[in-house]
């Protein structure tokens, strides 16, 4: 039998922009530090466990270094294996020819070649095969060059790929392949990398391909528990059990608050205090970012959006205030989304304030619209842009700005958000006397 942990996608010191954490009063070092902790919880894990080695999918790195302290820490977590093995890929974020500085890392630490698949005897009886990255940019099957083995023993695959072609869960087409590459290789497992969502490609009666996920969220598009998986494997190469383990230090969530049933505003922040709390107790101690979004129709609509029209937004701060008050420095509340209606949709006021609903209705948010405006070849130049972001946060957060949905939403808040602000200030109504 054979132990091991299969990891991927650490991007170790990847920076988190945008961390405004004053209101909870939480130091934002806490989770730009989390993917250094989420490692040394990685390692900790197979000391623990005194695994026969431990393998990585790629993207151990989000990029070049800024400075060798990256590397430094990286090579430190690595010494703490003592013994026990390491063997890893590069991909897409550490291809070969995006990382210039280089440190000597432990004679244990085994990177397979960027140049053709390799094979690697890990352990007596087991050997691994995989291929990095040399280029950022892989668009080639790389699954289709790796040699079927012959002899005995177990054969584990390693690589970094999007599989089936297309992006997918936002990550871009790197390395495509198919299920069947892999399974026609006669394996006995696949540890995957590149998707940062933990997934079985293949399990119960056939060859285990794996997607262990991200070691540690880094916004809100990579939220729930990260870690890695433990792989029990007999003799044979049978799997006889698979065990996740959060290993994230920082944990992003959303939160969906529903408001139909609430007569008055006050009882929506004891219920937000409860739905903290319970949160709080499941991320096991964890600091936690949050987006809570508030839908439903009710009553209190419209004090909700008066309170967040106001330019230091009154609602964010009495939920991070409902935060603050039963999980002190635990929980970020990263973003306050609005999606809920009144129970009688008032009309609009004034002829301009029509004129632009019925635009949003008839036009804006149909779907020809939106698909030709972010069709155009100049937005398309705009959002080309992001891949010449250094940072893999930035190019992220870059590509949420020409989401559709994302969109549909903000216009569809206009018209109610401007009524309101209006309105609280008079404006409409002097201008109707």
């Amino acid at each position: 039998m054979i132990r091991f942990i299969h990891a991927a996608d650490i991007h170790l010191d990847s920076l988190m922009r945008g961390l405004d954490t004053k209101l909870a009063d939480i130091d934002p070092s806490v989770f730009r530090l989390s993917t250094r902790k989420a490692l040394k919880n990685l390692v900790d894990w197979a000391v623990w466990e005194n695994v026969d080695f431990v393998t990585l999918g790629g993207d151990n790195y989000d990029g070049d270094w800024r400075d060798h302290q990256t590397g430094l820490y990286f090579v430190q977590q690595m010494a703490r294996l003592g013994e026990i093995p390491v063997v890893s890929i590069t991909g897409n974020h550490d291809a070969q020819s995006k990382i210039t500085r280089t440190l000597r890392l432990p004679p244990t630490f085994h990177r397979l070649s960027e140049e053709s698949p390799e094979i690697y005897q890990v352990i007596p009886g087991v050997r691994i095969v995989g291929q990095g990255f040399k280029n950022q940019s892989e668009t080639r099957n790389l699954a289709r060059g790796y040699p079927e083995l012959d002899g005995g023993g177990i054969k584990i695959g390693l690589l970094h790929t999007s599989l089936a072609g297309g992006k997918r869960d936002g990550h871009d087409d790197y390395a495509p392949c198919s299920l069947d590459d892999l399974r026609f290789k006669h394996y006995q497992f696949w540890g995957l990398g590149h998707i940062h969502k933990q997934s079985w490609e293949a399990l119960q009666g056939e060859v285990p391909i794996l997607f262990p996920g991200n070691l540690q969220g880094r916004h809100i598009r990579e939220t729930g528990p990260k870690g890695a998986y433990l792989i029990e494997l007999d003799d044979d190469g049978k799997l006889i059990s698979e065990e996740f383990k959060a290993l994230d230090e920082t944990r992003w969530e959303e939160l969906l608050v529903e408001i139909g049933a609430f007569q008055s505003i006050d009882e929506l922040w004891p219920y937000c205090e409860q739905r903290f709390r319970e949160m709080a107790e499941q991320a096991g101690g964890r600091v936690l970012a949050v987006r809570l979004r508030i839908d439903g129709v009710s009553r209190i609509h419209k004090e909700i959006l008066k309170m967040r029209s106001g330019a230091e937004d009154a609602l964010l701060a009495e939920i991070q205030n409902a935060a603050n008050m039963v999980t002190p420095g635990l929980i970020w509340v990263e973003h306050v989304q609005v999606s809920s209606h009144s129970p009688v949709q008032i009309g609009p006021t004034t002829q301009a304030m029509r004129t632009l609903c019925e635009f949003i209705q008839t036009k804006a948010k149909a779907d020809n619209w939106l698909d030709e405006f972010l069709d155009m070849k100049e937005l398309k130049q705009l959002r080309n842009q992001a891949s010449y972001f250094r940072e893999a946060d930035q190019a992220e957060m870059m590509g949420l700005l020409f989401d559709k949905k994302e969109i549909e939403m903000i216009l569809a808040e206009i018209p109610e958000l401007l009524e309101v602000r209006l309105n609280t200030n008079g404006y409409l109504k002097s201008r109707e006397s």
